[in-house]
């Protein structure tokens, strides 16, 4: 069995500037943690979600945590005025 923690966990010391989001993978596989699953990801300025993404997956490769999920929030009753296609997309 492995044992994981999401990124929201590490959220207050990202908001507050004390951790990067770069920095919580290495904190987590620190800690003990063996997988970390993001449900938000801060995109820093002048990078794209996938620039990020890819930096993330390296820094996940090198000091060996998997992630294992990516969560994004969404209202599919609700969500979009209720364009549930518009929700997904």
């Amino acid at each position: 069995m492995k044992i994981g923690v999401s990124s929201y966990s590490f959220s207050r010391l990202v908001n507050s500037g004390a951790l990067e989001q770069l920095a919580v993978i290495r904190k987590a596989k620190e800690i003990g943690f063996d997988v970390i699953e993001f449900s938000t990801i801060a995109v820093p300025p002048g990078k794209t979600l996938p620039e990020f993404a890819a930096e993330l997956r390296a820094e996940a490769d090198a000091v060996g945590i998997d992630i294992v999920n990516y969560t994004i929030g969404a209202d599919f009753l609700k969500g979009s005025k209720g364009d549930l296609q518009a929700e997904i997309e």
